[in-house]
C-alpha cells in the first residue's frame, strides 16, 4: 500500500521525492512528489500533487482529476505506460482532460 499523501508538500522529507516529468500534460502543472523508493505491482508508490496554494490535489479538489496516483511502475518505465494500474492507459486520459480544462478555465479566467 502506498504512503498517504502528505496534506502539505513535503519539502525536505527524505521519504519522497520531486515529480520528475512535465506535470503539465497529466497534472495541471502542480508541483508532484513522488513516495522515494521503487515501486512494484504490489506495493506502489504514492505520487502526490499540490496547487498553486499549496494544497494537496485529492478527490475532493476543483480540479481533482489532476491528482497524483500510486504507480506500480517508474515513470521510466515502459509497463508504466501499458500495465499500471495508475498510469497512463488506466488513468492518463481523464488526467489529460482535466488538465486542458484547467488550462482553458486559466485561459478565459474561469475559477471552480
Amino acid at each position: 500500500m502506498p504512503a498517504m499523501c502528505p496534506p502539505r508538500k513535503p519539502i525536505g522529507d527524505s521519504r519522497w521525492k520531486p515529480y520528475e516529468g512535465f506535470p503539465s500534460f497529466f497534472h495541471c502543472g502542480y508541483e508532484g512528489f513522488l513516495e522515494n523508493r521503487r515501486p512494484s505491482r504490489s506495493q506502489p508508490a504514492a505520487e502526490c500533487f499540490y496547487d498553486e496554494l499549496g494544497q494537496l490535489v485529492d478527490q475532493n479538489h476543483p480540479y481533482a482529476g489532476c491528482r497524483g496516483t500510486p504507480n506500480q511502475y517508474p515513470a521510466d518505465d515502459l509497463r508504466h505506460t501499458t500495465e499500471d494500474e495508475g498510469g497512463v492507459a488506466e488513468e492518463g486520459w481523464d488526467s489529460f482532460w482535466e488538465s486542458r480544462q484547467r488550462d482553458l478555465d486559466r485561459l478565459f479566467g474561469v475559477g471552480r
